[in-house]
């Protein structure tokens, strides 16, 4: 597969009290299946349209690509279910005590 600079799941994260896109956002990504366990990727809104196109893995995990079965995760192979979440660090962009929500 040809290098990119876009992984296959982005995020754009907008502020809701603004309206406005949310930059410096700390962003989890985890990535597990029924037939592997969870991995874990991280990022940092630094664009200033809030927006998340690459993640940073540990040494030793695959590439989001390799993590998603490279072409055709959406596909779903056979017995393998995908499962992704997105956990947001609110508290670190609004502050303590500005948040219901800290992450």
């Amino acid at each position: 597969m040809a290098s990119s600079t876009r992984d296959p799941i982005t995020c754009h994260v907008l502020d809701q009290t603004t309206g406005l896109p949310a930059p410096a956002v700390a962003v989890t990504l985890t990535v597990g299946s029924s037939t592997s366990k969870a991995l874990t990727y991280t990022a940092l809104t630094s664009t200033t349209d809030g927006r998340i196109n690459t993640w940073t893995r540990a040494p030793e995990s695959p590439t989001l690509f390799e993590a998603l079965g490279v072409h055709d995760w959406m596909t779903q192979e056979a017995g393998r279910k995908v499962v992704c979440s997105l956990k947001f660090n609110t508290l670190q962009y609004f502050g303590e005590g500005k948040t219901f929500f800290p992450e």
